[in-house]
């Protein structure tokens, strides 16, 4: 039977491998970023993050952790130790992350997926969906911009409290501009072997 006791997991820290096909620089939307060094078409893996698992009451520096299901579907965080650290949230993103947990190496694995052509020098970008209690202000600069980095859900939204609220932009009230693989209001689908679920970044 597989153990799925978080505190009998081995937490490993590896180096940080340089990603193929992805540089990181000095970003126009926040801080650092991820820009391709190639082509990259709709549909093709982008790159596989490495991370450190956390359990959701670990005392750490969560800044960049992926919130997902555990292997039993409680809350964990993946703390990213590589360059997927530094991508960016944007309204209008070129890539998605999906997860599964690994039952075998009992451990979770997380890939971010190109949602359309990404052409070479463009910065890696994908939805970080944040919940209301953590949203804040936007400056991806997409067309589509919400204003506030949150999850464009109708629940979501009506939670912001109101100095962020007025910084929403027109079309952010739960329409379809996000594409995510799973809602962000309830926890991602479980993380089975077989199975994809998205996730978000944490502040």
């Amino acid at each position: 039977m597989t153990d799925h006791n978080l505190t009998n997991l081995v937490y490993k820290s590896r180096p940080v491998p340089l990603a193929d096909g992805l540089r990181v620089v000095r970003s126009t939307i926040h801080g650092y970023g991820v820009v391709t060094t190639r082509a990259f078409a709709a549909g093709e893996l982008v790159c596989v993050g490495d991370g450190v698992l956390y359990r959701e009451d670990d005392e750490f520096d969560d800044t960049y952790a992926l919130i997902l299901d555990g292997p039993t579907g409680e809350t964990v965080l993946w703390d990213l130790v590589d360059q997927t650290r530094w991508f960016n949230h944007s309204c209008a993103p070129n890539t998605e992350v999906r997860s599964r947990w690994d039952d075998a190496a009992r451990e979770l694995r997380a890939w971010w997926v190109a949602l359309r052509d990404i052409a070479p020098g463009e910065e890696i970008t994908y939805d970080y969906g944040f919940v209301a209690e953590v949203a804040e202000p936007c400056a991806c600069g997409a067309a589509t911009c919400r204003g506030v980095i949150v999850e464009d859900e109708p629940a979501q939204i009506a939670r912001l409290p109101d100095q962020l609220r007025a910084l929403l932009r027109r079309g952010a009230s739960g329409g379809a501009s996000v594409t995510l693989t799973s809602p962000i209001v309830a926890p991602s689908s479980t993380l089975a072997s077989s199975s994809d679920a998205g996730g978000r970044l944490t502040t």
